[in-house]
């Protein structure tokens, strides 16, 4: 790295005012100086990274919002303001990330407010609520042990906490999980109003009865069942 900073002019010169790649720089000094160490591609990013060299994009604001427009049509929604800025500067196009976040709210708006609209329902879900026994039903399964031909499936009564059943199974199965665990609650407890599980396939028999009955719960009004990824069904069992 010391002998790099003997062409810290030349490098910032071919990176800022240049547009040089770092791959550029180094095969340019490797021809220059043959047999001389430290002029690695590693060594150039390292050498810019920590000297803060970097292409100095000047791009107005409309110029941004049609590159911003161009990069949202190829990575889609997913991208807020630091992921973007990170795509760009890859690309060579090197803004702040506040420019980058009003172009975001310029260029495609209902993205921008989906992203934060779902982050504030993570970091702020809303207080969990069960009124009465039978009101929710949370069914999830664990497949920690799945490798040796165990899987846990359980029922859990929203207002309590209680546990209504617990089936073990070697692979997690629709028909195993509706006559093992759902059906014998139903038999013995009956019919709760909501089934909260989460978005895999596994409960797709025991989510089709729970509409077939549907009317005969004790609040029609509710939808029979909600489905919600792992992540929320998990913060959801921590509030019960």
């Amino acid at each position: 790295m010391a002998l790099l900073d003997e062409f810290e002019e030349f490098v910032r010169v071919k990176v800022e005012v240049d547009k040089c790649t770092h791959q550029q720089i180094s095969d340019e000094l490797k021809s220059s100086f043959p047999g001389e160490r430290g002029f690695s591609l590693r060594s150039i990013e390292r050498f810019c990274s920590e000297k803060g060299i970097k292409k100095i994009t000047n791009i107005d604001d409309q110029q941004l919002g049609e590159v911003i427009s161009d990069a949202v049509m190829q990575v889609g929604p997913t991208y807020g303001r630091k992921m973007m800025t990170g795509l760009l500067s890859s690309q060579g196009v090197h803004v702040n990330q506040q420019r980058v976040k009003e172009s975001l709210c310029r260029v495609a708006p209902a993205y921008q407010n989906a992203r934060r609209t779902d982050t504030a329902r993570q970091t702020n879900p809303a207080p969990y609520r069960a009124d009465y026994v039978g009101h929710k039903l949370h069914l999830d399964q664990n497949e920690k042990l799945v490798m040796y031909g165990v899987t846990h499936v359980a029922a859990v009564d929203g207002y309590g906490g209680m546990i209504m059943g617990f089936v073990t199974m070697p692979i997690k199965n629709n028909v195993e999980i509706y006559s093992h665990l759902y059906k014998p609650i139903l038999v013995q407890f009956g019919l709760w109003d909501q089934l909260r599980v989460d978005q895999g396939k596994e409960w797709v028999l025991t989510l089709h009865i729970q509409e077939t009955l549907a009317h005969l719960r004790l609040n029609t009004s509710r939808a029979p069942h909600l489905q919600s990824t792992s992540k929320q069904m998990y913060i959801v069992t921590l509030l019960t």
